[in-house]
């Protein structure tokens, strides 16, 4: 007996959504059953790894962009403590300056007296 792919192709399609309808059909019924099962058992495992996979890289791409936020977070708290040492530094210095240019007036200054006096 000769099965047509169209025939072929319903009686899969009966046999995977429907229960055995005929003892003709039973030992193909159960052939095709196995083997759709197993390709849809294969496509799900094969969707299961992509999705894991996907999973795994959108996991190591946050560690990542963590990472380098938490680098370019120290970076900008090192220069900025750096700049706040080099603007305190230059902030002392001129106050320093400042003294001493009040200190060599005001010397000056009791030396213009003295002598004037």
């Amino acid at each position: 007996m000769r099965i047509s792919s169209g025939t072929l192709f319903a009686v899969q399609a009966v046999c995977f959504g429907h229960a055995r309808f005929s003892q003709l059909y039973s030992r193909k019924c159960a052939n095709t059953d196995a083997i759709v099962i197993q390709r849809y058992i294969i496509i799900i495992m094969i969707i299961i790894m992509i999705v894991i996979m996907i999973i795994i890289i959108i996991i190591i791409m946050i560690i990542i962009i963590i990472i380098i936020i938490i680098i370019i977070i120290i970076i900008i708290i090192i220069i900025i403590s750096i700049s706040i040492s080099i603007i305190i530094i230059i902030i002392i210095i001129i106050i320093i300056i400042i003294i001493i240019i009040i200190i060599t007036t005001t010397t000056t200054h009791q030396h213009l007296s003295v002598m004037i006096f």
